[in-house]
């Protein structure tokens, strides 16, 4: 079946100009050396990719020289490869010969020992469906068969369709269906396993490749994995009809148990994998009822066979999207056709989605898996030999059809049709069409091919999880190639299935995992990007991550990334093959201390962005730093859809004195600025601030419209243990707010007294409601006239969030005071003061500066903030 992709935009650059140079001199060493021994279509290829890096690097670049030498390098790499590709085109012989090895290969050397609590997580996971599969520790023995035919699996019966329950007759042990004639093995025949009523494509699809490469002579790839076996290792039957099946699942091979009892038709159709050719061989259907017995039953919904080839033969799955803009057509058939000649892959086909018409037309079945059972290559066209395992499966026509110049259907070039000697189901296509008609080829590797193993395994809480963009809580390992030369590596993530804590209606439909590389030397990353390689984001259980070169002495950082799985604690597992021994741990934590506070924009808090009136009214945090900080990274998180950003600025007053209010930010000016996450972005911002001298600073997260409100998270990442970070309270919080608004009337002054009955603190603050000048406010004594405050050292100011002075003790008496706001402009608009005091004050309406004050005590304009 089709398995989903989901790709993340992202708006920052993923490789940076130096990694990408290392890179490509990488490649270009491997090139070298690949044609140094021989393997001129290895050569080709890394040297395709080393231009295509140098050109990348180019593009990065603003320096002449450096285009200059970029330009040099790719010039004389295409000299080289034209030089090697004339030199391969006389060496390769266009016939496709397999030639079993002498000996299988063995397996790669794990490079480290699992810890206790690796081991207690795979025993966790060997609970799934309701059922316990532990991992294996060795072969069982003969005494574990004995018996008469009485063994039942205490598990009971698989589950059945409501269509298979309707065609469901019985469920019989293999001698009560055939009797003597019942065979575990085909020892004369070629196998056909086909598939029927089961929705298993995938298994049998699986099976159907695995079997053909022991028809090869290639060795035992998947029966070898039923028990009980005879003293050569071959299949037998069970005296007790107990049968145990060794599958790779969650994270390592484990024991399944099974009793022989298949479920039989009451017509010729089957409801397990059969042969066609020997319909009483039935080793391949207790093979498939132990892996379906994991899965849930024989109402299987469907698979990916890289996957279901995983299960059943330990197999590394890569998944290849055809419909991809960066498939290369040649490079995948040099890959297949390489490993195929030496029995090191197998190779199983995906459609996706097909209309009705679609599929008529062209033979083949929508959502659907198939089986590659050989490839060859005549007159220059590469060719695929394809297996449709359903029993009465059509086989693709290759007919081209017209259509309606208005659909958008590409038909496909006529071919002939297939020989009468294939078998049924079975037909050559051409790899041009398997590229335009197939949504995937599923590659699965032998292990052998590499010579080290590191495996971990973890878990991962998600419920903790607040944004897709950020990776602080991601798992994160550094990797480092300690070897004097580049090092391919192939990474492996698998998620573990088992039953959700969360019931699957609450469960979301679409789950993705992916793995990201940064060149981060081995430190903790907090954001998705700039990142080094990626995968796509898949809803399968696992998903693979090629690096072909890690230079020598490098060290990158890997993180584990999901979408829209459930939040509680998920198991993983990580298999990182390679042909040198690699350093991998987990990543390090440059900031050990970490300080996370929650908070919300609210309906009287969202302020939105700087060039916003409300701005100052967004959430506000007091960092504190007694030692100073040399690295400290500020981080927003948030679940809501609207674009966000945090910025750090100087406060009003930094004495450590000064109430923590008084930190608070009402007017910002380029000089207050430290530091920003720069544009607004969704999810996750973060800001790198530059080190700081010990002292107190003020934080404001906002979004990027006033009103977005929702919930969010602040964390201050430190390198000292003494930086502290609390949320300020609102400006207004515990003050009485008295509000004056009016209109300019041609003036270019406004006074309004005020008086105080006690001493209290004060501040004041202003803004202009439509038109925006420059302006300046002014509160001094109205006898003598000295200033006691002043909004922006005394200088007009045209901030879009208005101006405000700052707050000071007012005493009463002496003849009160006088509020002023001037402007540096002329026409009309309206203006509005804010008077914020700790108690009640009196103030009056606008008037002439040379004029006294009409008293108007009005306390419907008396406010208690809130």
């Amino acid at each position: 079946m089709a398995e989903l992709c989901a790709d993340q935009p992202s708006s920052a650059q993923a490789h940076s100009g130096p990694s990408l140079v290392r890179l490509a001199a990488a490649s270009e060493a491997r090139a070298d050396s690949f044609f140094s021994s021989g393997n001129r279509p290895a050569a080709l290829e890394a040297a395709i990719k080393a231009v295509e890096l140098y050109l990348k690097a180019r593009s990065h670049t603003s320096s002449p020289q450096e285009k200059q030498k970029l330009d040099k390098k790719c010039n004389e790499l295409f000299v080289k490869a034209e030089r090697w590709k004339k030199s391969a085109a006389l060496c390769e012989s266009p016939a496709l010969n397999p030639t079993p090895p002498a000996a299988p290969r063995p397996s790669p050397k794990p490079t480290n020992q699992l810890s206790t609590r690796e081991k207690t997580i795979l025993w966790k996971s060997s609970k799934v469906k309701g059922n316990v599969f532990p991992p294996w520790t060795a072969a069982p023995l003969p005494a574990e068969f004995a018996g008469d035919h009485t063994f039942l699996d205490d598990c009971g019966l698989l589950e059945l369709s409501d269509a298979q329950k309707d065609a469901l007759d019985s469920w019989k042990r293999p001698h009560e269906k055939f009797g003597d004639n019942a065979n575990i093995i085909s020892n004369d025949k070629q196998l056909d396993l086909t598939q029927d009523i089961v929705t298993d494509c995938s298994v049998v699809a699986s099976l159907c490749s695995a079997v053909r490469r022991e028809e090869m002579g290639f060795g035992k790839t998947v029966s070898n994995i039923l028990y009980p076996h005879d003293e050569k290792g071959d299949n037998i039957p069970s005296p007790s009809g107990k049968y145990v099946v060794k599958l790779f699942i969650n994270g390592c091979w484990r024991k399944v148990i099974i009793d022989d009892l298949l479920p039989v038709s009451k017509s010729t159709r089957s409801l397990y994998v059969t042969c066609r050719n020997n319909p009483s061989v039935y080793g391949h259907a207790l093979i498939e009822k132990a892996y379906l017995k994991v899965m849930g039953g024989y109402d299987f919904p469907g698979s990916n066979s890289g996957t279901d080839l995983l299960a059943l033969t330990g197999w590394i799955p890569e998944h290849v999207f055809l419909q991809s803009e960066d498939l290369i057509q040649s490079t995948l058939w040099r890959r297949m056709v390489t490993s195929w000649n030496t029995g090191d892959v197998l190779i199983t086909l995906g459609t996706g989605r097909l209309t009705q018409r679609e599929e008529n037309e062209l033979g083949l079945i929508g959502e659907h898996d198939y089986a590659v059972l050989d490839l060859k290559e005549e007159n220059g066209e590469k060719k695929l030999l394809v297996k449709n395992p359903w029993t009465e499966g059509t086989v693709w026509t290759g007919i081209a059809q017209e259509y309606d110049s208005d659909e958008d259907f590409d038909a496909p070039r006529k071919e002939e049709p297939p020989p009468s000697a294939l078998q049924p189901g079975t037909f050559w296509m051409s790899l041009d069409n398997v590229c335009r008609n197939f949504f995937s080829v599923y590659l699965n590797w032998n292990p052998g091919l590499f010579t080290h193993v590191y495996e971990t395994h973890f878990d991962w809480d998600l419920s903790t999880k607040i944004s897709e963009t950020s990776f602080r809580r991601n798992p994160q390992f550094l990797i480092r190639n300690n070897s004097r030369i580049s090092a391919p590596i192939w990474i492996l993530l698998s998620r573990h299935i088992g039953v959700p804590a969360i019931p699957p209606s609450q469960t979301p439909a679409q789950q993705y995992i992916a793995l990201y590389v940064f060149d981060a030397s081995g430190h903790r990353v907090y954001l998705s990007s700039p990142y080094l390689h990626r995968t796509n984001y898949v809803d399968s259980p696992q998903t693979l991550l090629r690096l072909d070169d890690i230079p020598p002495s490098t060290t990158y950082t890997l993180v584990v990334a999901s979408q829209g799985l459930p939040p509680e604690i998920h198991h993983f597992s990580l298999h990182v093959y390679s042909l040198q021994p690699l350093h991998i741990s987990p990543a390090i934590d440059l900031h050990p201390y970490q300080l996370t506070l929650t908070s919300s924009w609210t309906r009287l808090s969202a302020g939105g962005p700087a060039h916003s009136s409300h701005y100052p009214t967004n959430p506000q945090f007091l960092l504190t730093a007694p030692s100073g900080t040399a690295n400290l990274h500020l981080i927003l998180e948030s679940a809501t859809p609207h674009p966000i950003h945090i910025q750090l600025v100087h406060p009003p007053t930094s004495s450590p004195s000064s109430h923590p209010r008084e930190a608070r930010i009402a007017t910002i000016t380029v000089r207050d600025m430290i530091s920003s996450s720069g544009d607004y972005t969704r999810g996750t911002a973060m800001a790198r601030i530059p080190p700081l001298p010990p002292g107190r600073y003020t934080a404001i997260a906002s979004t990027f419209e006033p009103n977005q409100t929702g919930h969010f998270h602040l964390t201050a990442l430190s390198t000292s243990a003494d930086v502290s970070l609390i949320q300020l309270p609102d400006e207004t919080a515990g003050m009485f707010l008295t509000d004056r608004q009016g209109s300019w009337e041609g003036r270019d002054k406004i006074v309004l007294p005020m008086e105080v009955a006690r001493i209290m603190k004060v501040w004041v603050k202003a803004r202009l409601l439509k038109r925006k000048m420059p302006v300046r406010l002014t509160v001094r004594e109205r006898e003598g006239g000295r200033v006691v405050a002043a909004s922006g050292e005394g200088e007009f100011r045209d901030l879009p969030m208005g101006v405000r002075t700052r707050e000071v003790d007012f005493w009463p008496g002496g003849g009160g005071y006088e509020v002023v706001l001037e402007r540096a402009g002329r026409g009309e608009g309206e203006w509005e003061v804010v008077v914020v005091s700790e108690e009640k004050v009196w103030v009056g309406e606008g008037e002439e500066e040379d004029e006294a004050g009409e008293d108007s005590d009005d306390d419907d304009d008396d406010d208690y903030g809130v």
